[in-house]
Parts: C-alpha cells; structure tokens; sequence
C-alpha cells in the first residue's frame, strides 16, 4: 500500500502517513498489507489533479458562516469522503483536510481490518477486511468532542491521535487549564490538533479565573446573596441526598451589568490571546441550587442568566465565533422569559447521573419531579433516564424560537457515585449496552442535536468496548450495534469473539437485573484462557476477579448490612491496589480506586450517622 499522489499540506500527510506506519507496525497485523496505490485529495485544498474520478461530494466554502447551524453543514461536507476504486489506484476523495483524513482512517479499516483499540500500536487489533463503502461518507454529527483525559500511561499526544483515528474531533479544556499550560504542551497540543483537523474548546467551568477572588475582595457587591449575606461559598441544601452537607462556590450575581462586563471582558482578552480557541464555552461555577438569591437575579432562571452573559461576550468576539452554553442541574430549568434571538449559540443538554435502565426518550415513567422547583432546591439526579426525554422535549421549542443549535454533553454512565445509593451498576461493565447507545444517537440526530461532547474517563476494562461503541455511534449512527461488536470482538478474540461477546453479555444482563452474576462470571473465566495470551486476556482475568469482590460489597449494602459491606469495599480497595498497575496503558486507574474510596467514605458515614462534607457534582 502506497500513498502514490495527493494534495495535502505537510501536516496532514504526516497524521495519515503516521497512520499508515502504525498499522505496518502493529504486532497483531497478520495479513500482508494489500498492494494498491492511493490518491488523497482534499477538495477544500484546491489544485486537484485533472483526472480526478466523478463524485458525490460538495466543494466546502473557504471561511466558516456565521450562523452555527450552517456551520454545522459546512463541517459536515468538509468531513465527508468517498472512496473511489480505479483499478488497482483507489481514490480517497475529502470535501475537506478531515475528509481526507477519515477517508484513509477507513480505507485502512476496510482493507486490513484494523481497530484502533489503544493509544499503543501493541494493542491495535485486527479482524477480517471488509468492503469499502459506496457512495458518500459523512457524520451524523459534525461535532463530536471527548471531556476527560487519557489512560496513565499514554502521553497526551498518544490520546488526541486515539480520539482521532476513532474520529472525536476536538476537546474541551477549561480556561484556568489553558492559561496554566506551559508553552511546550501548548505548542504540542496544537500540533496534534491542527494535523488531525480537531477543534479546540475553551471556557468551561472556570468562572472563578474569569472573576477571580481578588476582584470579588475589591468589589463585594458582586458576590451571590444567600440567606441575605453576600459570600463566595456556601452550603447548599441537596434534597434527594440529606446525607451530604455540601459547600459549593455561589454564583456570582449575573444581574449586576459590572459583573457581566467584568468577567465578559476577560473571556474577550482570553481569546483575543488565544486564536486556537475555535469555540468558547460560558460555564457557570460547577454545582447545585446555588445561584445568587438577590431579587434581580431569582427573576431570571439561571439559563437566562448565562444566556444574557454570552449576548454580552457575542459583542466583544468575533461573528466566527461559537458560543456553548450547557444545560444541566439547574440550567434545565426552562427560560421564563422570551430569549432574543442569536444565530452563534449551541446549547446542550446534559442527561447525566443515570441508571441507564431504559432510553431516555422513552415514554412513560414518573411525573417529572427535577427542574421543577427554582428558586427553591431543586433535585440534580433523575427519578427516571425518561426525565431527560421529558426536558429534552421541553427544551425543543426553546431551541427553535432563539435559534441555537441543540447539543448533547453526555457524561457516559462511568464511575459516578450514586449518591442516592440506587445502583452500584455504573462500577462494573461501564454501561449502557451499545443497542442503548446507537439507538439513542439516532434519536438525538432526529431531533435536531448537532453537537456531542462524551465526558468520561477512558477506561478499556475489561476492554475497550465501549469507548469504541460510544465513538461510532457518533460517526455513524445507523450502523447494527451488534455487527460492530461483532467485528470488534473477531479482532480481538478471533475466532473466539462471540463467545466472548456472548459472555460479557450474560455477565451484563446479570448485572443489569441486580442478580449474582456468578454463574456467568465462572463461565467466562474457562473461556479467557483458551484466548491468545496478551494484555488483553490478563485485563478479563483481573476484571473477573474485581466484580466477584465488589458484588459482595453491593450486595451487602443493599441488604442494609453496612459493616459487612465496608469490610468488602476495603477488600476491594486492596485488589485494587495489586491489580491496577495491568491497566497503567488502558485506563485512568485514579477514577477506578477513586471509586472505591468514596464508596468506603459514604459507608464509613452512613455507619456512623454522619453528614458527607466532601461532595462534588
């Protein structure tokens, strides 16, 4: 395989050539790389050679539009591709440089089987090829963003080229992080992302960097009121969750026009400074049921008062310029007044702290009980998945009167502690299935969302499953969920994979039900060794062992029998320990023990009656 002609700028060929090398590399490669010569035309690019094959694909306009839902068509042609075969010359035809590049990316894929399954080109797997695809390729979102960092092991270089060549496209980093970043991992992050066409966000949950301390010190006024008194921080009221006392950072106070100046006038300068910067995010202080309780300000839900600070930053940036507000905890609660109109908002709804029991547009379920009641403490975990079907559609005609983009920050159902003590299920086969996952992408693209951020941490235990599944759900909603896992798992088991697949399923449905999986564990345990032996196998074996130990704990505390359970959380915390070190180059381990110590924490407080000081959303 030769890349034989093209008309890609230096950057982007190193990306695809550095693609091409990996897979040329990778141990797991068994099968001859096949012998055909590749042109690589990015459209966008000009200068195409004159016998260029008919296509599909739309010609990307040089400059993006200002109105953010015709941006969202433009990145979709420019990511578009079509694979075109002469022969014995196969044509990867781009609209734009990301087209070009998701084109090679699948042209790899079809020939030689590949799955980027790791950051490492020792753990790249390979199934059997495939046929190319006909007709044009493009995204079922154009924007497909990952939130979290990668494994221990990996450099996070190695994790922007992972999100890449399984195509998220860009990153969020909050802007107290990249004002701290030292100009080496600057120059080395935007290396990456310009060769890969990734978009960089910035803003974030930083407020406390855009109105820093000295100046709420200088000026008190500007402080959120609560229970009268002007403060930075205070405790607020959790109603689901009495057990926790928690202290949060308060919202300053959004209705002061100096407090929108001020912080918009930083936001501005950031930018300005930062030309990288391709979207700013105007995130509140992260937290719940604590905005400022002034008059002014509990006349507006906070939605209109985050809404009413981006207005103000769109006057000090330029019209190229997006800008994301999320929808989450109290933001859900829908706008009481008209909102003007702005052609530069997406804003994205967050469906996060669930069970992941049914699909969230599912009909049915209880009476909506969160978003309900500001100014008054309103609830931040769902009764139900459904209840976000619900605000979704709440949302819609909001969406639609102001002219923002619908967008989804999904927070991936890994690892959180359940802090109304319903389900340990999130601690075990990092749900949701993959049909959930496809079949609510779909439903997403139907009604209207553009945008994705997927915010976990990347943890390929037992394997890498669902960080695969979660990320071709985005390119490619209408794929079987089934058929990719099928060929993920011939990749990586061979002739093994379904029984594998089949396996964890089992252990899944058991998980799922609330039952002792046992059973299923012990019949996937006499299947791992008849596997080639590889950090793979040895992941299944150690995993196997942690779900027997932390099922007990589950199953203890869900009986009541609190003691008996934090004896088996510290067990587990041991394991742990001895077996985390496997997984230094397939997880962010910290998130996995993490677990374990909040879980040993809450246990320690509800044994002994006390109240939880150390809660963070």
């Amino acid at each position: 395989m030769k890349i034989d002609n093209h008309n890609l700028d230096p950057d982007l060929l190193a990306a695809i050539t550095a693609d091409l090398k990996s897979v040329m590399k990778a141990p797991a490669r068994k099968r001859p790389l096949p012998q055909s010569f590749i042109y690589i035309v990015a459209l966008e690019l000009g200068n195409c050679p004159a016998d260029l094959p008919p296509h599909q694909l739309k010609v990307p306009d040089d400059s993006p539009p200002i109105k953010f839902t015709e941006r969202c068509d433009w990145e979709t042609q420019r990511q578009s591709f079509q694979l075109v075969r002469e022969g014995h010359v196969i044509w990867v035809i781009g609209g734009g440089r990301e087209g070009a590049l998701y084109g090679f990316g699948e042209l790899l894929e079809c020939l030689t089987g590949v799955v980027w399954a790791g950051v490492r080109d020792d753990q790249l797997v390979f199934g059997a090829p495939r046929p190319l695809p006909t007709g044009v390729q493009a995204p079922t979102f154009p924007y497909r963003f990952r939130d979290g960092s990668g494994p221990d092991g990996a450099t996070e270089t190695d994790y922007h080229v992972w999100l890449s060549r399984n195509r998220f496209n860009g990153r969020v980093i909050s802007g107290a992080d990249w004002a701290a970043f030292s100009r080496e991992r600057k120059d080395a992050f935007h290396a990456t992302f310009k060769s890969r066409a990734m978009h960089f966000v910035s803003g974030y949950h930083a407020m406390d960097y855009y109105l820093p301390a000295s100046e709420l010190e200088a000026h008190p006024e500007w402080r959120g009121m609560r229970d009268g008194k002007r403060v930075e921080r205070a405790r607020v009221e959790l109603p689901e969750c009495p057990h926790l006392s928690a202290e949060l950072p308060i919202q300053p106070c959004y209705s002061n026009p100096e407090v929108i100046r001020a912080i918009t006038t930083r936001m501005a300068a950031q930018i300005k400074q930062n030309p990288e910067i391709e979207i700013f995010s105007v995130w509140p202080h992260d937290g719940i049921n604590n905005w400022c309780q002034c008059p002014a300000c509990s006349k507006q839900t906070p939605f209109e008062q985050m809404y009413a600070l981006a207005m103000a930053l769109t006057k000090l940036t330029p019209a190229t310029l997006p800008i994301e507000l999320i929808i989450y905890a109290n933001l859900l609660t829908p706008p009481k007044n008209k909102l003007p109109k702005c052609s530069r908002i997406v804003a994205q709804i967050c469906p996060y702290l669930r069970t992941y029991e049914h699909r969230m547009y599912e009909a049915g379920g209880p009476r909506l009980q969160m978003s309900t009641l500001y100014p008054k403490p309103d609830r931040v975990n769902p009764v139900d998945d459904r209840d976000y079907g619900k605000l979704f559609r709440l949302w819609t005609p909001i969406w639609k009167e102001t002219g923002a983009v619908p967008g989804v920050f999904e927070y991936g159902g890994m690892l959180w502690p359940d802090e109304t003590f319903r389900t340990e299920r999130q601690r075990f086969l990092y749900h949701p299935s993959a049909g959930l996952r496809f079949d609510e992408a779909k439903w997403y693209r139907d009604h209207g969302v553009r945008y994705f951020y997927y915010c976990t941490p990347y943890i390929a235990w037992p394997d890498a499953a669902h960080q695969l599944v979660m990320a071709r759900s985005l390119w490619n909603a209408d794929e079987d969920a089934l058929v990719f896992l099928d060929r993920f798992y011939s990749a990586s088991a061979d002739s093994l994979g379904a029984a594998v697949r089949r396996a964890l399923e089992a252990v899944d449905a058991k998980l799922a039900a609330g039952e002792n999986p046992q059973k299923e564990l012990a019949r996937f345990e006499k299947i791992v060794p008849w596997l080639p032996k590889s950090p793979i196998s040895e992941r299944y074996m150690s995993w196997i062992g942690y779900v027997r130990l932390a099922w007990q704990e589950a199953e203890a505390a869900r009986a009541g029998r609190l003691g008996e359970a934090l004896e088996h959380e510290k067990t587990v915390a041991g394991y742990l320990q001895n077996t985390l070190f496997q997984l230094i180059d397939a997880a962010n381990t910290k998130s996995i023990m993490r677990y374990s110590e909040i879980r040993q924490e809450r246990l320690k407080q509800r044994l002994n009656n006390e109240q939880a000081t150390d809660y963070k959303l």
